[in-house]
């Protein structure tokens, strides 16, 4: 069964890679003024992996589940596909340890996480398409079993963060990876991340809306918007807000809610004609397609950047520039070949 892809997932995603390489830019050499909003939508709204790991289990069910239904056999892609992510870090880990000379730990949690050359999320992201056929088959049997182990894990979760708990096990490695708490505590932990596709999966099972032409919902139109709005003053102006609603027990859930919001924001936004054309260019949609390539090429630049925060402005944006299109070049250059490839085939 043939799915149209969703146009509204490469255009927020392809603005969100732009929008991590700014921030990861940001944190090797001070981008002042420039690096304001993105750091808004990272801390206040949501995090890059957060937006991957609730499109993961949104495309789970509109995907893969079909797929499992058909073919037992899909279960084989998705492993195959999370081991070929969790190679490519491994590959990537070590090609920047040797190019800069950095040390080789003996130890696996060190030789994952400790070092500063990001895409750490794609750990994390090989190991939720390792896990996500079992929630794809519990879901088969029972959407209520899939909704019960949904809130089993964000009990958990809860219980660990909340719970007074030996500090020899909150400070271990397993803890850290797991569940993000501890002196150990990874970026993009599982637990959180897994707790975050279950709910893409969830509200992928009740997103019925059809959007064309003849149908546009001013209502529908009006409540992502709101939504966004509203958070955005709210964490500004309300401490308690910002601090409640930065609770680590509650990130998952309300970055699932502001990742649906903008999803459900740019499906509307697309039907205005101008936002259309400009948006939905091939010159930019690509970078939403290659989005794996797009992200690891330009953290793999930018970890041979040597240019210190003291350094002009000026500068800072044209190697930002040259960065950004270095990276372009690469990931078109993969786009197109397959694009190629694809009419040689036919």
């Amino acid at each position: 069964m043939l799915i149209e892809r969703q146009e509204e997932f490469d255009v927020l995603r392809a603005l969100l890679i732009i929008n991590a390489i700014i921030i990861h830019f940001h944190e090797r050499c001070d981008l002042e003024l420039l690096a304001i909003i993105p750091l808004f939508i990272h801390d206040q709204g949501f995090r890059v992996g957060n937006f991957f790991f609730f499109t993961s289990g949104y495309m789970g069910y509109k995907i893969y589940l079909n797929r499992f239904k058909e073919n037992k056999k899909t279960v084989i892609k998705l492993f195959k596909k999370g081991l070929q992510i969790f190679l490519l870090y491994i590959g990537y880990i070590t090609f920047m340890r040797l190019a800069m000379g950095s040390w080789f730990p003996v130890n696996i949690y060190e030789f994952l996480f400790y070092h500063r050359f990001f895409n750490a999320v794609l750990c994390t992201f090989s190991v939720l398409f390792l896990i996500s056929p079992i929630f794809i088959f519990i879901y088969t049997k029972s959407k209520n079993i899939f909704l019960v182990c949904t809130l089993l894990l964000f009990s958990v979760y809860a219980v660990f963060i909340y719970s007074p708990i030996p500090e020899n096990i909150v400070n271990s490695e397993l803890s850290g990876v797991l569940l993000g708490i501890g002196s150990k505590s990874i970026y993009y932990s599982i637990v959180p991340a897994l707790i975050t596709y279950c709910l893409g999966f969830l509200i992928a099972s009740y997103d019925k809306i059809t959007i064309s032409e003849e149908h546009q919902s001013g209502l529908l139109l009006w409540i992502p918007f709101l939504v966004l709005t509203v958070h955005s003053v709210l964490v500004v102006l309300s401490e308690s807000y910002r601090t409640f609603v930065n609770m680590k027990v509650l990130v998952p859930l309300v970055s699932s809610i502001l990742v649906f919001s903008s999803l459900l924001l740019i499906r509307f936004l697309l039907l205005n004609k101008i936002i259309r054309t400009t948006l939905t260019k091939p010159e930019f949609m690509l970078i939403g397609k290659k989005t794996l390539i797009f992200f690891v090429t330009s953290n793999m630049i930018l970890g041979f950047l040597n240019l210190s925060e003291q350094s002009p402005m000026l500068n800072k944006f044209v190697i930002f520039s040259v960065l950004l299109w270095l990276t372009y070049i690469v990931a078109a250059w993969s786009f197109y070949s397959e694009l190629y490839k694809k009419a040689n085939q036919n």
